[in-house]
């Protein structure tokens, strides 16, 4: 038995040293291969083999092979000249080139709150312009950080829409007893939603404000901060693709 075992073992290294000198192989033949020849496959087969080389390739290569089968893939299907992670960009009114570029800022930036102090770290570049045509597609949100007055930290997060709520209600309330029956009912609603009052407690400083009326609204802006995040889920057919 233990003959048997150190055959196998044996057996191991072999194969292990044989892996490795194929492997080695397998990569010089990869890095010396003429990418022309990929014009001779169709863009299943292109994708498969690139997915098998990718990581034997260097940089440079991997990046034009890369270039290749997304050409192929746009070939194949043509709806991809145009925005498919949010379609609706392609009404927007702007380059066919500039709708490309948007609708993958959008996507390779999902996962993030943006603002003007971050956007120069973004991978995928995009601009407040650029978040702005998205809000206007219901592709982004506007959202607005209350930050403690002491710390600076965030306390909470408002979006655009329920801000507007509240400035309504705080203007309904303003015009006292000449409320129309219909701006009275409009009023009782939001307020019962609980679009009354803007509660910022910070747990750090023990700090803790309302927001009752547009004035002090107006007087807290300068502790508020401007975000921008893409709530709307890609459409991802041609990523599986």
């Amino acid at each position: 038995m233990i003959q048997d075992v150190l055959k196998l073992i044996e057996e191991k290294e072999s194969l292990k040293n044989k892996l490795e000198t194929v492997s080695n192989e397998l990569k010089d033949a990869v890095n010396n291969l003429d990418l022309n020849e990929f014009d001779n496959y169709d863009y299943e087969s292109a994708r498969h083999l690139s997915a098998q080389v990718q990581y034997l390739i260097d940089d440079e290569r991997g990046k034009r092979l890369s270039d290749i089968v997304a050409a192929k893939k746009v070939l194949k299907y043509p709806q991809l000249l145009k925005p498919t992670y949010y379609p609706e960009i392609d009404t927007l009114n702007i380059s066919d080139e500039e709708k490309l570029r948007l609708d993958k800022a959008a996507y390779m930036n999902i996962r993030y709150y943006m603002s003007v102090d971050n956007l120069d770290r973004l991978e995928y570049k995009i601009s407040i312009e650029d978040l702005e045509l998205l809000k206007s597609i219901g592709v982004a949100e506007k959202r607005y950080s209350f930050r403690c007055k002491e710390c600076g930290d965030s306390c909470i997060t408002i979006s655009e829409s329920d801000l507007e709520k509240y400035k309504r209600v705080f203007k309904l309330e303003g015009m006292g007893n000449s409320l129309t029956d219909e701006l009275e009912k409009e009023f009782d609603e939001l307020y019962e939603q609980g679009f009354c009052c803007i509660s910022i407690c910070c747990m750090e400083c023990d700090f803790d404000y309302e927001i009752t009326n547009q004035k002090v609204l107006d007087d807290y802006r300068s502790h508020m901060k401007e975000l921008y995040k893409v709530v709307k889920n890609p459409d991802l057919t041609f990523e599986k693709l």
